[in-house]
């Protein structure tokens, strides 16, 4: 795990904080950028931790499909001989039933639904400071202002 890692769980447990009460509503539309710069920090590291994982899914893409097309080096098949002569759509089959390849594409997918939920909650964070200005609206029209 690099510094970076977080996992949706973690996500969930730190929203909790967008919570928003009738009594701490000024406070709360004052940390409402900073909560918005904190996700959007986030967001940025997360976005490019998912840009890295897609690079890493793409080289071995190619490695695996060099490899099962017969296109690789001699050696590697001296290591690991392919006994398979395999067309074009069977060479992409085994590349997505490859252990190596379904451990980064699971790693991709939990990336991206990280990346998702942070955007969600930056949507949310935006459309707070509406409903904040709204509340403080109604607490003005109710005293009188």
């Amino acid at each position: 795990m690099d510094k970076y890692d977080i996992t949706i769980e973690e996500l969930f447990v730190n929203d909790k904080k967008l919570e928003c009460s009738a009594q701490s509503i000024i406070d709360d539309s004052i940390k409402t950028s900073e909560y918005f710069n904190e996700y959007n920090k986030l967001f940025s590291l997360q976005k490019n931790k998912l840009n890295r994982l897609k690079k890493k899914q793409n080289k071995l893409y190619l490695k695996l499909q060099k490899y099962f097309s017969g296109k690789d080096d001699p050696e590697v098949y001296k290591e690991k001989p392919l006994n398979l002569k395999l067309r074009d759509a069977e060479v992409k089959k085994e590349i997505e039933v490859h252990p190596e390849y379904e451990k980064i594409l699971e790693e991709v997918e939990k990336q991206e639904e990280i990346v998702d939920h942070i955007e969600r909650v930056l949507s949310h964070i935006k459309e707070r400071g509406y409903a904040i200005k709204n509340a403080i609206d109604f607490i003005k029209f109710q005293a009188g202002m």
